[in-house]
């Protein structure tokens, strides 16, 4: 029973401990926060109101969460049971888009008088809506941006911070509106771009719907590309940057392209008058939602069914080509006369003729001079215009010149007056059908094509693609080439040929030199196609001057310098004989004149040696006797060379004054025959010696003393033949003047008239005077030899 007690007592007392204690430590009261949530930032009006019945003491402070650093509270004057503050700021984890804290108020003894557990929460900025979502590359896009704690906000947009001037915020009822414009953004990203809002607080905002730039579709920018290339764009007049960044196409950058509202496709597409030359891609029907296309005023070729999916769309007014080279070869009439409804192309196009060829008819054709063109007009047009022919006269069609016209004969512009190149004997209207071509190079070969124009207003005209004339190998005028003609007549001026004894075919009846291509029937003249008709053979190809035959025809004039002839590559016979021909033996240059085998300029007045150019020559034959060529040892190595190739019965050297030793077998007697002798084996040349004029030898001087003559002579070189005989000359001084000692025979023309004879003695002479003497032998014109001639001086062997 008393341990009962006991314990009854021992509880007792705990329970009244226990009162004790809690009369002394109350529990927390609790607080009511308004708002319960916030922004992060500072400032944020804060009420809290107490739960107890006791009031908050003076000069209370109010923690958030677990920061050290309170807020001073203020207690309402009027409920000692509020207070207010302002929140701090909260630095929120990154990535956090709140936070909930705890709120605390303690006394200043820092004792804990009210709290309440996660009854605060602070919130990020919040981007709610970003409208229109997306926009052009090409920028200058309105775009609003709503959400709340935005205060101070700056936008970055697609990694750049857009300037203060360009962003406008409001606020109303705690929501911010941000408006901004978009910059432009070429080339356009292949996905959305990135747009964050920053308050003032650093605090970042991002939408939950993000930016997008739009551009044209893959399909329509490599349609545009396709055109661009397949109608020469590096040649227009306002050209694209076809290699610029995606989503420039619809920012201005590409000329006449024009696209929707929200730049994703191209509607519009103006090349009007921008020289646009080619023919248009298959890829040109990917722009599909065009509405208007325009492509007039160019240089397009090619069939008009290409566009049959752009002409037979409903979405496309306009549709202007007018003014182009399409043609209509399509069966399909119903596109054509649909095409026709919206654009009346027909009489506009400037398309080709057909089939240029040889006009058929005309005999010959072509000419020297000449050629006759004949084509098939175009269908499918009408209207203004006519036709430009070009030619050319080598293999590259592109170097091909327009064929002008006469300004006589044509109102066209430029006009072209200079008759010595091609032209044409009348304008070509479109109804023109062939033409005549004149002033042509005679033997050449010529290329023509011919293409249409077109004329709309003043503009430049419009041309069409060429066609080519159908000829392999290309029309070759008859006649000999130009510079062989230049050459014949180089001849004639320089022989005097107006006094030739036969100048038949030459000039005409105005004494002008005959039309080009009659060459072949001057007198004296031989061509290839000559020889062809002779000879019944047609592999001549160009005709080319293969003779000059005209000996003994009255040539008279100076032809040393023989480059004018050097023109004749096929000249194989020049035969100048008999004739009046003066100055030193004609030369040329290495590798002219390579088809001469036969030289024959006998009984001329040529004078000199011969050339060593000579040695270039192939020839067979050369005839240089009766005129007064000199030739003297040592011949040269390569002049040896080309007298061995001679022809041992055709060459003649005879009447001239070749000094050669006995023993110099250059010339050999014993193996060239003479011309027109009858050569026996082992007497081919006969003895051409006897006819040179040459000094004779051993030409000496006896004085007998006290005399007043002086015995002279000499050894005639061989057995010289023709008339003629020796002059000898005296002088007082070796180097002084000389004169001719008079002959015996007053009527002689020489001092010695014969020229077997082989002494003279010259008298009066004054004696012991010292007295030098020179000889010559002199031949007289004949029949082989119309100059007279004299040889070297032979001088006194032994002392005066």
């Amino acid at each position: 029973m008393k341990k009962t007690l006991k314990t009854i007592l021992a509880a007792c007392l705990i329970v009244m401990f226990s009162a004790i204690a809690y009369a002394q430590t109350p529990s927390t009261p609790t607080i009511t926060c308004v708002p319960d949530n916030g922004p992060a930032f500072s400032d944020t009006p804060f009420s809290i109101e107490i739960t107890s019945d006791e009031n908050f003491p003076d000069s209370p402070t109010v923690f958030f969460g677990s920061s050290s650093t309170g807020v001073p509270g203020a207690v309402d004057a009027d409920n000692k049971k509020k207070i207010t503050c302002q929140t701090p700021q909260y630095l929120m984890p990154s990535g956090t888009a709140e936070a909930k804290v705890t709120v605390t108020v303690k006394n200043s003894s820092v004792i804990v008088i009210a709290s309440c557990a996660n009854c605060y929460t602070y919130t990020a900025p919040v981007i709610s809506k970003i409208d229109p979502p997306l926009g052009s590359a090409c920028g200058g896009t309105a775009i609003t941006i709503t959400g709340q704690y935005l205060d101070g906000a700056k936008v970055n947009f697609a990694g750049n911070e857009r300037p203060d001037s360009d962003v406008s915020i409001t606020k109303e009822n705690e929501i911010f509106t941000i408006t901004f414009t978009s910059p432009r953004f070429v080339p356009a990203p292949d996905a959305p771009v990135n747009v964050t809002v920053t308050n003032s607080y650093g605090q970042t905002a991002t939408p939950s719907k993000t930016y997008t730039y739009t551009r044209i579709p893959d399909t329509e920018r490599n349609a545009l590309n396709a055109l661009y290339d397949f109608t020469k764009g590096s040649e227009w007049t306002n050209k694209w940057n076809k290699d610029a960044p995606k989503g420039s196409e619809c920012c201005g950058d590409w000329y006449g392209v024009e696209c929707n509202a929200d730049r994703k496709n191209v509607v519009t597409l103006n090349l009007s008058d921008n020289n646009l030359t080619g023919t248009i891609p298959s890829a040109i029907k990917d722009l599909t939602k065009l509405t208007e296309l325009n492509l007039s005023d160019n240089q397009l070729t090619g069939d008009i069914s290409t566009m049959e999916t752009l002409i037979r769309s409903n979405l496309i007014t306009p549709l202007d080509v007018s003014w182009n080279a399409f043609s209509c070869t399509s069966t399909k009439s119903d596109l054509i006369d649909l095409l026709e409804k919206k654009t009346p192309w027909k009489s506009t196009q400037t398309l080709p003729p057909s089939d240029l060829r040889l006009t058929e008819d005309k005999t010959p054709n072509p000419t020297a001079t000449t050629v006759s063109l004949s084509w098939t007009p175009p269908t499918c047009t009408d209207g203004e215009g006519g036709y430009e022919i070009e030619y050319c006269t080598d293999d590259d069609i592109s170097s091909c010149k327009p064929i002008e016209y006469y300004c006589t004969e044509s109102d066209l512009s430029p006009c072209y007056c200079d008759e010595s190149d091609p032209s044409l004997c009348q304008p070509i209207e479109k109804a023109t059908e062939s033409v005549v071509v004149k002033n042509l190079t005679q033997c050449t070969d010529y290329s023509f094509r011919i293409r249409s124009f077109s004329e709309k207003d003043v503009e430049l005209p419009k041309y069409s693609d060429y066609v080519q004339l159908n000829v392999t190998p290309p029309v070759k005028t008859l006649g000999i080439p130009n510079e062989e003609r230049d050459a014949l007549m180089a001849l004639y001026d320089l022989t005097n040929g107006d006094s030739w004894n036969d100048k038949t075919g030459w000039k005409d009846a105005d004494g002008n030199f005959a039309e080009k291509g009659s060459e072949r029937y001057w007198c004296g003249i031989t061509t290839c196609k000559e020889k062809e008709e002779e000879e019944g053979r047609t592999d001549c190809g160009c005709d080319h001057v293969t003779k000059i035959e005209l000996p003994s025809n009255n040539l008279f004039g100076n032809i040393s310098d023989g480059s004018f002839l050097a023109a004749l590559g096929c000249l194989e016979i020049l035969d100048l004989g008999d004739n009046r021909l003066m100055g030193g033996l004609p030369s040329w240059k290495e590798n002219e004149l390579q088809s001469l085998h036969t030289l024959l300029l006998d009984r001329n007045e040529l004078e000199g040696t011969i050339p060593e150019n000579f040695k270039y020559l192939k020839l067979e034959k050369l005839s240089i006797a009766g005129n007064q060529i000199t030739l003297r040892d040592p011949i040269p190595l390569t002049l040896k060379d080309f007298f061995y190739f001679l022809d041992d019965g055709g060459s003649d050297f005879r009447w001239n004054k070749f000094y050669l030793q006995e023993n110099d077998n250059t010339i050999n007697h014993e193996q060239i025959c003479q011309v027109g002798e009858n050569c026996q084996a082992g007497e081919l040349y006969g003895d051409w010696r006897s006819s040179q004029t040459i000094s004779p030898k051993d030409f000496t001087a006896i004085t007998p003393t006290g005399q007043r003559y002086v015995d002279l002579t000499w050894k005639p070189d061989g057995d010289l033949i023709n008339d003629g005989g020796y002059d000898i000359y005296w002088s007082l001084n070796k180097d002084g003047n000389y004169r001719r000692l008079d002959p015996k025979d007053i009527s002689s023309t020489v001092t010695v008239p014969d020229k077997n004879t082989s002494n003279f003695r010259a008298e009066g002479l004054e004696p012991g005077t010292t007295y030098f003497f020179k000889i010559q032998t002199v031949t007289k014109k004949h029949g082989n030899n119309k100059n007279l001639l004299r040889s070297d001086d032979g001088v006194l062997q032994n002392s005066p």
